[in-house]
């Protein structure tokens, strides 16, 4: 079963995962329930995000590809620019 999730809900998870991996490595959370439910939450996502990166930059590789440039073929593809205008 392949689960499809918008790229920004990827990212967003990341994001969100090391935020709150910070806080709590800082002793800036408490680990009350919320904290923890948030971070077993996020965790999956995460994985996701990490596991389709890494998919990403070993096809790359696997093309030929230096690991510079599967490094920028795969920021390339989970990070779009900014959009200016309308």
């Amino acid at each position: 079963m392949v689960i499809r999730l918008p790229r920004r809900a990827l990212l967003a998870a990341i994001v969100v995962d090391l935020v709150i991996l910070m806080a709590l490595l800082s002793g800036g959370m408490p680990p009350d329930m919320t904290g923890l439910t948030a971070a077993v939450v996020v965790a999956p996502f995460s994985l996701l995000g990490y596991l389709a990166a890494y998919r990403m930059f070993r096809a790359a590789r696997a093309a030929g590809a230096t690991a510079r440039d599967a490094l920028a073929t795969v920021a390339d593809a989970l990070v779009r620019p900014p959009r200016c205008g309308p």
